[in-house]
């Protein structure tokens, strides 16, 4: 079984995994949990329930882990075949059944090393449970858009029980449906034009709410720059008003650069002033295990690199070899950030020990003589001295981006878009900043009826391999279904009254060929703007 289509919220979905889960442990069989992020991970962890055959109902029922580690505990093993290694692995996942959640967000190499693992090592089910039409992966590949295309067994959630209000059923219905301009227009004064000051306008938006409506209410902005600018203008209101208190802390933060291992081979990739981080020994390239701060190319295309003892190396990244899988190598941007009492905070990497998980909020909770005091989301208390990795592992929680909050589900939100961002500004982001929100949203953008322009002509898809040869074509038509027979009723109530009883319209095989692809780089979200 493999739900998809449009996810209900966060309760519905957590329903049908704890349905899953305690079918089958009634049959004794357990479920794993798995995700692409350790938040989403988390939240598996603790919100499943799992009701007993004696009708005992336990919280947090399942085992849950991120793909990556899952991966990288029992992929050995599966292609062994044989030895140790694979018996223990299959020991540990004989009679299993996997559960993926928002597995569009899961990418070529980690889905295929799931299902390989998945079919050498006597999992009992794999099931994929997401919404192809929202965000699909950063790195190489859109798998669950291609394994729907070959019409696997699913089941459908066609009812989302996320909205609350009317007019965010309405509004994201019509998103749903592919109808952005009715969507927006359902929204009434709640979508606001502020042309070049539409970043102040969105910040001053979320400081004008209460305290409480505060913790309810996310800020969505995809754009770096712009998450950037919105958390320092939250910041300096929240300073203003006493609401953070103290000089602050400078500290140096570290954001992935997003940089593939492919594009890891090439020069150009490397900029000055950024950090590259080696984490094995015989390391592709020749590189010692440590970190090096980018010093910028020298006349021969090399890259020019400080080690942590002022030696200057020099470094040629086409001597990586294209073959090397092992992700030795991490690149990463170097920010200031000044921190204060009371700021809300997000981890970019994990601290497993401290239960510091990446992409969870924290709280700082003081700051004296060096050492960082915060709160973790289980109300634990962490000190962080004047060196701990951590300080450099997080940054300002105030704005976050649509990968971020693909997964999560929020009372209110606040949606930055700009017309000009043109990577930024496309179907499947609207979409998830539409289909996140319970109960009300307002939109932010410097020109409304460019916004919308901008957001039909560009789906946000990506192009797969097979789809550029010619051998598949997978998001030409991006729906619920594209069976030529499909051709569904859009609810009454998501309609606008001069539109009762309209339909989704059909589709045409043959024309999907004819329907041109917009042929996107693989990794436009963190790195435009």
């Amino acid at each position: 079984m493999q739900p998809s289509g449009p996810d209900s919220n966060a309760s519905a979905k957590t329903t049908l995994i704890s349905a899953i889960a305690s079918a089958a442990h009634n049959e004794g069989r357990e479920v794993i949990g798995l995700a692409f992020a350790n938040k989403m991970v988390n939240d598996l962890r603790n919100d499943t329930e799992l009701r007993k055959p004696g009708g005992e109902l336990v919280q947090g029922g399942i085992e849950a882990k991120t793909v990556s580690s899952f991966v990288n505990e029992h992929l050995r093993g599966a292609l062994y075949g044989k030895g140790p290694t694979y018996e223990a692995s299959r020991t540990a996942l004989e009679g299993k059944v996997l559960v993926l959640d928002e597995a569009s967000l899961v990418a070529n190499k980690p889905m295929n090393d799931l299902l390989t693992i998945a079919n050498r090592l006597g999992v009992e089910k794999l099931v994929m449970i997401g919404d192809r039409a929202q965000l699909q992966p950063i790195e190489a590949g859109k798998s669950f858009s291609l394994i729907q295309s070959d019409a696997p067994a699913m089941a459908r959630l066609e009812t989302s029980l996320r909205q609350r209000t009317q007019h965010m059923k309405e509004a994201a219905g019509l998103a749903r449906a592919g109808k952005f301009r009715e969507s927006f227009a359902s929204l009434g004064e709640r979508v606001v034009e502020a042309g070049k000051d539409h970043l102040r306008t969105t910040a001053d938006t979320w400081l004008a709410l209460s305290p409480e409506d505060r913790e309810r209410t996310a800020i969505y902005s995809s754009g770096r720059d712009a998450r950037s600018s919105l958390n320092r203008m939250v910041q300096d209101g929240l300073r203003g008003e006493g609401a953070i208190k103290g000089e602050g802390l400078e500290i140096t933060t570290l954001r992935p650069a997003h940089a593939t291992r492919e594009e890891l081979r090439y020069a150009p990739t490397y900029a000055k002033g950024q950090l590259l981080e080696v984490t094995r020994h015989n390391a592709p390239g020749g590189l010692q295990k440590g970190r090096y701060d980018v010093e910028g190319l020298d006349e021969r295309g090399r890259v020019l690199l400080r080690d942590e003892n002022g030696k200057r190396v020099r470094f040629d990244p086409a001597r990586i070899d294209p073959k090397d899988r092992r992700d030795a190598l991490r690149l990463s941007e170097k920010s200031k950030e000044t921190i204060h009492e009371g700021d809300k905070v997000r981890w970019t990497e994990k601290d497993d020990a401290r239960k510091l998980m990446k992409s969870e909020e924290a709280r700082i909770l003081g700051i004296k003589d060096g050492t960082v005091t915060v709160e973790n989301r289980h109300g634990e208390t962490i000190e962080l001295k004047q060196n701990d990795k951590m300080l450099e592992r997080m940054g300002l929680a105030y704005a976050i981006n649509m990968h971020q909050a693909q997964g999560d589900t929020r009372d209110m939100a606040i949606g930055e878009m700009h017309s000009s961002a043109r990577h930024l500004s496309n179907q499947r982001l609207a979409l998830v900043m539409m289909t996140r929100v319970r109960d009300d949203i307002t939109i932010v953008t410097n020109d409304k009826d460019r916004l919308l322009a901008q957001i039909g002509r560009n789906p946000g898809d990506k192009t797969s391999a097979l789809e550029t040869l010619g051998e598949k074509q997978v998001d030409a038509n991006r729906g619920p279904d594209t069976r030529p027979d499909f051709n569904p009723k859009i609810p009454e109530h998501l309609l606008p009254p001069d539109a009762k009883g309209e339909t989704l319209p059909s589709v045409d095989k043959d024309s999907l060929r004819a329907v041109p692809q917009i042929d996107l780089p693989e990794r436009t979200i963190e790195r435009t703007r």
